[in-house]
């Protein structure tokens, strides 16, 4: 694809090479070093227990349990009667809190989105441990925490979104859009009015490394199956993202202790729309006889997820879990007709060519001219062809309105035999293309959850996905269209650990890769003048025809030689939170690397131009050079010879291919391109509790 890397600032800092072995170190000194605003971008619950009159109340446990995995965390409350967990998979919650001398409090169906903090307060009543008081959340809740514009995307609504499908299977990045705010595509979008290539990405906390177009997320998404909850941070946010503006967080589905899954097929067909509700690629309504069925698509796989049942020396349940997701996706579709040379044309006679556009001279002949230019340079005549013999005269029109053969340029005429045959007899659109383009994708992803200990816990995630995509109005070196292998990857690893009631460390590392893959379809075999094919055989320039009435579909792909695009890109996250007394301290560091290896030959096979002019009135082509030719029917400035004396416009690009007479060439070359950037952010943040209504976050 096209190199967009110059649209962004190279904002990257260069660390040691070793950086990843004093990650750990650099996170400690940070202690002492207060630095910027943060907030960790895993989820989590906090709160603050107070006895009845108010009074916070110290060194009361606290045990939160997920309901579909049993998994408990535990934790102590500061002297200020607060407490902070991390590292929690979006789900529900129950909190229950205990402390000698009062009864135990049960909060049930606390709620824990993707990306944010949910609050669980307490209030104790003096009695026995063994009563309790049992209370149950509020279905919605309220973000107190931070002064934060976020909008979540709940697991309910992904599951209810199969039919978001964008011409390479459902993409997660499809959920941007469901948020207010965001506007624009996949490829370039903004969020709350931020800029382009902008947003940050996260995987289930951990920051995505882009070595290009950052925030563009197509060709490395896992499966769409795969996520649970999506949240888009819209303002406000802390400075952990201060690399881009608006922030896309997505949490990956885990397994729970019972079996689950799901299989799924999405089928969409042209053929099911209704009566003048889409037309197809000519404007006309999908259900008129003749017109092309223009989109077929299928899109089907399934997701499953469980427990791992380990051995009783490793407690068994309750403790590692493991989810699996495929999603496989085709689309074919129809094409409209196009314009081919006829057989006539294509052995040079032009008799019955008319003026095919709307206008006072629509329906006439156009005639065809000897090029002026082969009086002044001969060299410019095809080999074998006698001007004299045929009664040729430079600037005169071709008698009979036909070329001969002898007279056709020899490159030019080893290119005929791949014209394919008309469909019917018309004039335009005279060729219903019988090759089916094709965009395939396959994507999967496994995960795994395991906890170490009620402290220490483990998540991963492997994704792959490949597809390729194909285009043009037929199977030969004609095509119009390249071909595109893609191949995206990535893997994430995070580790939590509560190494006291006070202090918690997570840490997290992901890599994503790209391969962007950009070939001219079917390379002929000689092509004077042309580049060597990695497939065999030689690249075909792009030819062009233009100027006059009637041109046939261009050839080639505008020069496209091939686009290889390789990319990677590493991060690691180190993080701790540190609770004392009404403090919730919170620091550590982001640490990225990416690599881009970009050899973009985009051009390089060139372009040859054939115009009417070449072949159009001598007369006609003195006044187009002078700009006095009349504007068309249309009010729009003459794009070719002014009309001949008979008020005809002549000449024809096809015509001038024949003869091989170029109007025009073009070619370029892109030297390869390697890109490295280093990016190292430290970061400190304290969100104090002045009271348990409120928090002030200051760094």
């Amino acid at each position: 694809m096209k190199n967009f890397s110059k649209l962004r600032n190279p904002i990257f800092r260069t660390v040691s090479r070793r950086w990843f072995s004093f990650v750990l170190s650099v996170a400690l000194i940070l202690l002492l070093v207060p630095a910027l605003l943060h907030a960790q971008a895993l989820s989590g619950i906090n709160g603050t227990v107070t006895d009845s009159s108010g009074v916070p109340v110290p060194d009361a446990k606290i045990t939160i349990t997920n309901v579909d995995t049993n998994v408990s965390r535990t934790a102590i409350t500061t002297s200020a009667g607060s407490f902070y967990i991390t590292d929690l998979i979006p789900g529900t919650y129950n909190v229950k809190v205990d402390k000698t001398g009062f009864k135990s409090y049960v909060q049930k169906n606390v709620t824990v989105q993707a990306g944010t903090t949910s609050s669980a307060n307490a209030t104790l009543e003096v009695g026995s441990v063994t009563d309790t008081i049992e209370v149950t959340a509020a279905e919605i809740s309220l973000q107190t925490e931070e002064p934060r514009l976020t909008t979540t995307i709940q697991e309910t609504l992904v599951n209810e979104l199969p039919q978001i499908i964008s011409g390479s299977g459902r993409q997660i990045d499809s959920f941007l859009f469901l948020a207010p705010g965001v506007t624009g595509d996949s490829f370039s979008h903004r969020i709350n009015g931020g800029l382009d290539f902008q947003n940050e990405v996260v995987f289930n906390g951990v920051p995505i490394a882009f070595a290009e177009t950052q925030g563009f997320q197509f060709y490395i998404n896992p499966p769409f199956e795969s996520v649970k909850e999506f949240t888009v941070v819209q303002g406000s946010f802390s400075a952990q993202y201060g690399l881009a503006q608006g922030v896309a967080q997505y949490q990956f589905k885990s397994g729970t202790n019972k079996i689950h899954g799901d299989v799924f097929g999405i089928y969409r067909d042209a053929f099911f729309d209704a009566a003048g509700a889409v037309n197809d690629v000519n404007g006309n309504n999908n259900h008129v006889i003749g017109a092309p069925n223009t989109d077929h698509e299928i899109d089907w796989g399934f997701s499953a997820g469980g427990p791992v049942l380990l051995p009783k020396l490793y407690h068994g349940k309750d403790r590692t879990f493991w989810f699996a997701s495929l999603d496989k996706y085709r689309q074919a579709f129809g094409q409209g007709p196009v314009t081919v040379p006829t057989q006539a044309m294509l052995n040079g006679d032009f008799s019955g060519l008319t003026d095919p556009k709307a206008g006072p001279t629509f329906g006439n002949p156009i005639p065809i001219f000897v090029p002026i230019a082969w009086a002044s340079d001969p060299s410019l005549i095809p080999a074998g062809c006698n001007l004299s013999a045929l009664g040729y005269v430079p600037g005169q029109q071709f008698p009979g309105n036909k070329i001969d053969p002898s007279c056709f340029s020899t490159v030019s005429k080893s290119l005929l035999g791949l014209v394919p045959n008309t469909s019917n007899s018309q004039e335009v659109s005279n060729y219903s293309p019988t090759f089916v383009p094709v965009s395939t994708w396959t994507n999967w992803s496994i995960s795994g959850d395991h906890n170490l200990t009620s402290k220490q816990a483990l998540h991963g995630i492997y994704w792959r996905n490949r597809g390729s995509t194909s285009g043009g109005f037929v199977e030969n070196p004609l095509n119009n269209s390249t071909t595109n292998y893609l191949l995206g990857a990535g893997l994430l690893a995070s580790y939590s650990n509560a190494i006291t009631s006070r202090l918690v460390m997570t840490a997290g590392f992901s890599w994503i890769g790209e391969t962007n893959n950009f070939y001219q379809q079917n390379p002929i075999g000689s092509f004077a003048g042309a580049d060597p094919s990695p497939s065999g055989g030689v690249y075909l320039p792009g030819v062009r025809f233009g100027g006059g009435q009637w041109e046939p579909q261009n050839w080639g792909t505008g020069g496209w030689q091939y686009s290889i695009n390789r990319k990677h890109g590493f991060a690691v996250s180190n993080n701790w939170l540190y609770t004392r007394g009404k403090h919730s301290m919170n620091f550590g560091v982001d640490i990225r690397r990416t690599f881009q290896d970009d050899d973009e030959c985009q051009n390089c096979a060139g372009n040859l131009s054939f115009n009417s002019t070449t072949t159009a009135d001598g007369s006609g082509q003195t006044l187009f050079a002078m700009g006095l030719c009349p504007p068309d029917a249309n009010g729009n400035p003459a794009t070719g010879p002014c009309p001949d004396s008979s008020g005809n416009l002549s000449g024809n690009g096809f015509a001038s291919f024949l003869l091989g007479d170029a109007d025009s060439a073009d070619r370029q070359f892109a030297a390869m391109t390697k890109l490295r950037n280093f990016y190292v952010a430290p970061y400190f943040q304290d969100n104090t509790k002045i009271t348990p209504r409120f928090t002030l976050n200051w760094g």
